[in-house]
């Protein structure tokens, strides 16, 4: 959680980024050089961040929206195999500790 204006806010991205993005970027650069024909490609986005801007958790948005983006550049299929098939999953809340800890009044 936090906001731009975070003494930490860069800490707090590169954490998010390394958890979010990096991960899926990982994920992609592997599908665009070894996914065969009529693969499967299933990503975690978030829909909060899908739905617009989450102030109150700016690094996550950040990170969750570059997820989104790399989602909608492979669903185009011009690096991975026109028969393949791209998703991503939006969750509004994923049940684990840390998210338990950080928002104790979200369902």
């Amino acid at each position: 959680m936090g906001s731009v204006r975070d003494a930490d806010v860069f800490e707090k991205y590169e954490k998010l980024d390394r958890m979010n993005m990096q991960s899926a970027l990982l994920t992609a650069h592997l599908a665009a050089n070894y996914l065969g024909e009529h693969g499967f490609l299933c990503f975690t986005g978030a829909a909060k961040v899908f739905e617009g801007p989450v102030n109150w958790a700016f690094a996550y948005g950040m990170t969750k929206q570059t997820t989104h983006s790399l989602v909608l550049h492979l669903a185009e299929k011009t690096d991975i195999p026109q028969s393949s098939s791209v998703c991503c999953i939006l969750p509004n809340t994923i049940d684990t500790k840390a998210n338990r800890d950080s928002m104790p009044n979200e369902d």
